[in-house]
């Protein structure tokens, strides 16, 4: 009869305590914090021209003897300022800023006055007084491997992230945050754009730079 008593005891106790063990269970909950900050900083674009155009120099139209003749390369460089540029993924401090979310845009602003079919990586020219025919201003950034790339390929914007590009720390800025910058190299040069017979005139192009962040 003890026995028997006994065992019914330690099969209650049993039973309580799985009740026990599942009624808080069922009240256990957990507190998750989210944080975040927004900054009104951004980084700043430019060139190292001052505003000046890129001179591409003067040649007479029996320089382009060949459909693959281009002029000599005019060399200069893209600015970024006020940010630092990093390779981590996600954005760090209020200066900080991944490469592979900061994006340049490049628009040829030039128009198509000879009606060309391709743009095959070269400019379309702006307009002025007499436009020289049948070449165009080939533009070229430098990669992330050193080696030179058009900027147009077949439409008149192309858009890289900075980490697709070669930049260069100019300023580190390790005592002031605002005083980093960086250069992206670039240059261009006049090209023919076909067989057709080049004919002088001006050689002007226009393109806009816009950066954004992804």
């Amino acid at each position: 009869m003890q026995k028997k008593l006994l065992i019914a005891f330690v099969a209650a106790a049993f039973t309580a305590g799985l009740n026990v063990n599942s009624f808080a269970a069922e009240n256990q909950s957990a507190i998750v914090n989210f944080e975040g900050r927004i900054v009104d900083t951004a980084c700043e674009i430019g060139t190292d021209l001052n505003g000046a155009a890129v001179h591409l120099g003067t040649y007479p139209t029996i320089y382009f003897n060949d459909t693959r003749t281009h002029t000599d390369n005019k060399g200069f460089n893209i600015v970024i300022s006020k940010c630092r540029l990093t390779t981590e993924e996600g954005y760090g401090d209020e200066y900080e800023f991944p490469v592979d979310r900061v994006r340049l845009t490049f628009h040829d602003n030039g128009n198509n006055s000879s009606d060309r079919t391709e743009r095959n990586g070269v400019m379309f020219l702006t307009d002025s007084d007499v436009v020289a025919k049948n070449v165009g201003i080939r533009v070229q950034y430098q990669a992330a491997n050193k080696e030179y790339v058009d900027v147009f390929q077949k439409e008149a914007s192309s858009s890289y992230t900075v980490s697709q590009m070669n930049y260069i720390v100019v300023k580190n800025g390790i005592t002031d945050n605002m005083a980093f910058e960086y250069n992206i190299p670039m240059q261009a040069h006049i090209a023919r754009v076909n067989q057709d017979p080049v004919s002088p005139g001006n050689v002007n192009g226009q393109m806009t730079i816009t950066m954004s962040y992804e």
